[in-house]
């Protein structure tokens, strides 16, 4: 991909792939900007997080039923972005509604996967960079930061690795259960 970017090749499949990732970024960032306020008023709402845990299981249940082997295309790119961009309601997940979204669109699922994390680098950094002067402001020293960084890329590339099998095996749905099971126990206790 950066060879394609570096020869200016966007005719490639890798080519292309950059040009697609542009499209799903487009949504997800105007959603960040312009929501940012609402969705970060959900945090506190745990009303809200349980039902969000109930609609990601619904797409992840439902992408089990679709026969996924088309490519990628624009309309498609833009379709997940939304979806990641719906993501930064609490409870949804990102990978979740990405690859699901992925796949009931019509792509393959390996595709789906590809594509959902290559999609999060520029959702990530991006977030990052907004969010930088809130981490300073907050008291957050950069050790603690770095520690805090390197935890989770290690604990993610095991989890990634773990989750890039189950979507591959055709087994993606099964997050489902634990999502609407943990869904059903928040929208409990938001009403105690």
């Amino acid at each position: 991909i950066l060879r394609s970017v570096a020869k200016g090749d966007f005719k490639s499949p890798e080519g292309k792939l950059v040009l697609f990732i542009l499209a799903g970024t487009i949504p997800t960032a105007l959603m960040g900007f312009f929501f940012y306020d609402f969705f970060t008023s959900l945090f506190t709402n745990l009303l809200s997080v349980g039902i969000s845990l109930i609609v990601t299981g619904m797409v992840l249940f439902t992408s089990k039923f679709v026969p996924a082997r088309g490519e990628i295309n624009y309309r498609k790119s833009l379709l997940i972005g939304t979806a990641q961009g719906i993501s930064l309601i609490p409870g949804m997940s990102r990978s979740g509604l990405t690859i699901g979204t992925g796949i009931l669109s019509g792509i393959s699922r390996e595709t789906a996967v590809r594509y959902s994390f290559l999609l999060s680098i520029p959702a990530i950094l991006g977030a990052t960079l907004f969010e930088f002067n809130n981490l300073t402001v907050s008291g957050v020293d950069a050790v603690s930061l770095a520690i805090g960084m390197l935890t989770a890329m290690i604990v993610g590339y095991f989890s990634l690795k773990t989750l890039i099998s189950l979507v591959l095996k055709g087994r993606f749905h099964l997050f489902a259960f634990y999502c609407w099971i943990v869904g059903v126990i928040i929208i409990l206790i938001s009403m105690v």
